[in-house]
């Protein structure tokens, strides 16, 4: 399988470096005393990641980024993600974390609400390092967070979810820290307001994108593709695009049937040929491919180099992964 080479489409060819920095940064702060709490956050970390959030730090900087403010951003950003894991990580009883055992599961519940603060307090630290309005702003997608993962709790195993419901959910859980990572990128370059807004709009778009195709995949993927397993959200009655599309179909009623089966495990193939036959994968990657668009429109008026390729990015990933991480037998249906 081809990699997805950010650094290529980005016109990046100094971000592997960069990225080595926030590497290195986040292993001098991610140092608690407790020795509980730092061989935690310690294994989180080197259990890995894309590092995506740092890398939309790097490009949304422009051609005026500056060096430490740059990787202190990208380390922020990071943290606060390794914070939201751990503590997504207890909210859902995880046993394994990117191949490593959950803090959870191995430390405990209490180590883990300990290590997630940490790493998030760690990031509005980081913040600070660009200046008190990034900080702020931290903090403030800290709260989306929260808001974001008690929306989706909310909505756990009710068939009625509504697609509004679904976007204010995964806008706090996902989109709203690539918007963040964006616009504190636009603060390091010392950007106008007009642009760091318009670089926060792509981010939520591409975060978006993002989630709904990570969603997708999770029905048409398979575990040996995504590295991860399939299928957990819906059994766990985290209804995502394509099956609210599906309810909200012709086949509705025989969706909710399905759903409302004790264990869920055994139907998945069944759920999934419904959704396949509700014409739910093609209308998802619609949605997608609208976010997207908006995704670039939002970046279409600026002039710096750097942003016209930031641009491009969520085209090139969604289809790298629609080329790269469906299952044979969807490729027909999605006509790629």
């Amino acid at each position: 399988m081809k990699s997805f080479d950010i650094a290529t489409i980005l016109s990046l060819p100094e971000l592997p470096q960069y990225l080595e920095q926030v590497e290195a940064q986040l292993q001098k702060v991610l140092t608690p005393d407790d020795p509980m709490m730092r061989t935690a956050l310690q294994r989180m970390l080197r259990s890995g990641g894309k590092r995506l959030r740092a890398a939309l730090v790097m490009a949304a900087g422009g051609q005026r980024k500056s060096g430490s403010q740059l990787v202190a951003a990208g380390a922020a950003v990071e943290l606060l993600h390794l914070g939201s894991l751990i503590h997504d990580d207890i909210i859902d009883d995880a046993l394994v974390r990117r191949g490593a055992p959950a803090v959870n599961a191995k430390e405990g519940t209490a180590c883990a609400i300990l290590s997630g603060d940490y790493a998030l307090a760690l990031a509005c630290k980081e913040a600070t390092e660009v200046s008190a309005a990034a900080g702020s702003l931290m903090a403030a997608t800290i709260m989306t967070l929260c808001e974001g993962e008690a929306k989706e709790l909310a909505d756990v195993h009710r068939p009625d979810r509504s697609l509004a419901s679904l976007d204010v959910a995964m806008h706090g859980k996902t989109a709203a820290l690539m918007a963040t990572a964006c616009q504190l990128g636009g603060m390091v370059g010392g950007y106008d307001k007009p642009i760091i807004v318009a670089l926060g709009t792509f981010g939520q778009h591409f975060g978006m994108a993002f989630q709904h195709a990570d969603d997708l995949l999770d029905f048409i993927s398979t575990a040996a593709l995504l590295g991860k397993p399939v299928g957990n959200d819906v059994q766990e009655g985290v209804y995502t695009l394509p099956v609210i599309v599906a309810l909200q179909g012709k086949y509705g009623n025989e969706v909710r049937q399905l759903l409302a089966r004790k264990s869920l495990a055994d139907s998945l193939p069944e759920l999934r040929a419904l959704l396949q036959r509700a014409g739910a994968f093609e209308q998802s990657l619609q949605v997608i491919r609208s976010h997207v668009a908006e995704a670039h429109n939002a970046l279409s008026a600026l002039t710096d180099a750097r942003h016209l390729a930031l641009a491009d990015l969520p085209n090139a990933y969604i289809e790298w992964a629609m080329n790269n991480l469906v299952a044979p037998e969807y490729r027909a249906t999605l006509q790629l």
